[in-house]
């Protein structure tokens, strides 16, 4: 194992499986914190205890640049002083990780089954997980069950090139042993 992957909660757990690359799955372990307040402290707690490497991926709740530093410093810095020369990592999602589900418009047509409403789709960019509620509520189903169906090989590759996700593949990459085999990622730009 490389690395504990910490997440907010199980939805988000199982987004990630089926959009990071397997050879990478087979070397983490998850963990859900069951929320933002608790994720710094389950990260101290695994890197004193097992010291391995720990990811931290949370929401940044904000499209705001100086809020979004705030949060990732907040947390680096619970964290730094138990970490020493162990790996860390902190990945915010903006705002939300939900807004995976909108980054292609005819993938999430086939996990609703319908086109969702140009209003929905701009309520999407500031709050994702609120809009992806109100999209699945005609339905009854759950945010985990989008992930049921297997994705294919272009659609991984589109939510793939979403940024906190090259992120993660580039520090889950980084401390692979298996890192000299790997294609090249490419550099993330910031459009926080």
């Amino acid at each position: 194992m490389i690395a504990y992957v910490i997440t907010e909660g199980p939805s988000d757990q199982a987004l990630l499986k089926a959009v990071l690359p397997e050879h990478l799955l087979r070397e983490v372990r998850f963990v859900a914190a069951g929320g933002l307040s608790s994720m710094a402290s389950l990260a101290r707690s695994l890197l004193a205890d097992r010291r391995v490497p720990v990811l931290i991926v949370a929401d940044a709740d904000t499209i705001d640049p100086e809020s979004i530093q705030d949060r990732r410093q907040s947390i680096e810095e619970a964290v730094a002083y138990v970490a020493h020369s162990i790996p860390v990592k902190v990945v915010l999602a903006v705002p939300e990780i939900e807004s995976v589900f909108f980054r292609d418009a005819a993938l999430l047509s086939r996990w609703l089954g319908y086109s969702p409403s140009p209003e929905l789709l701009a309520m999407a960019h500031y709050q994702p997980r609120q809009a992806l509620l109100k999209l699945l509520a005609p339905a009854q189903k759950e945010i985990i069950h989008l992930l049921s169906d297997p994705l294919h090989e272009s659609e991984i590759e589109t939510l793939r090139d979403i940024p906190f996700i090259r992120e993660i593949i580039q520090f889950l990459s980084a401390i692979s042993p298996d890192r000299a085999t790997l294609p090249q990622s490419k550099p993330i730009q910031n459009h926080a």
